[in-house]
């Protein structure tokens, strides 16, 4: 791995802390890095797209930095009940479309910052087809003009197809919305 060195820590002796540290060296600070890209500020409400280990440290950490509202977005049971664990609102794509029923959860608002924490392999509201141009298009509609996106979710070229529309880019143009996207690291100019 590249640049293994840059950031290595001495850990401990010992494997007491041994999964707490795996988890603080990519699970953690991709979750957070994915807040970070959309802008976040304490009181923000967010949409968390993915419940998976990312997705829930990225929910974690708008809790943990003072969001008003996390909603996390999955159709897995268990990983919706594990976002519900750390104080966040459950959201069953397959149960109908997240987009509204984020609104609706969130009193007829847009939210103020969304994560994609899915990538490519986003699947359609059935869970079985990949669609992966649906996490992005619903990201941009939840998201209220001048709002932002974090996008740590992986789109590989080689691997996703290249359709003319991959999301509504003209609706980030038309609602101002600022989106970053790329590898945890890149602001370190190290990838």
């Amino acid at each position: 791995m590249p640049y293994a060195d840059f950031n290595a820590l001495v850990l401990p002796p010992g494997t007491e802390h041994e999964a707490d540290f795996a988890l603080l060296a990519d699970i953690f600070p991709t979750g957070w890095h994915g807040l970070q890209l959309s802008g976040f500020q304490p009181g923000d409400s967010v949409a968390v797209f993915g419940a998976g280990p990312v997705g829930l440290m990225a929910a974690y950490s708008a809790v943990l930095r003072g969001a008003s509202k996390v909603f996390v977005v999955d159709q897995v049971k268990e990983r919706l009940d594990a976002a519900r664990k750390i104080g966040c609102e459950g959201i069953d794509f397959t149960k109908g479309d997240p987009v509204e029923q984020i609104i609706k959860a969130n009193g007829g608002e847009m939210v103020d910052r969304a994560v994609d924490a899915v990538g490519y392999q986003a699947v359609d509201k059935s869970g079985n087809k990949e669609q992966p141009n649906i996490v992005l298009d619903q990201l941009i509609m939840v998201t209220r003009p001048t709002g932002g996106l974090g996008i740590p979710g992986l789109y590989v070229p080689s691997v996703s197809p290249a359709p003319s529309k991959l999301f509504a880019l003209t609706i980030v143009g038309i609602k101002t919305l600022t989106l970053e996207t790329g590898p945890w690291c890149s602001r370190l100019a190290i990838c």
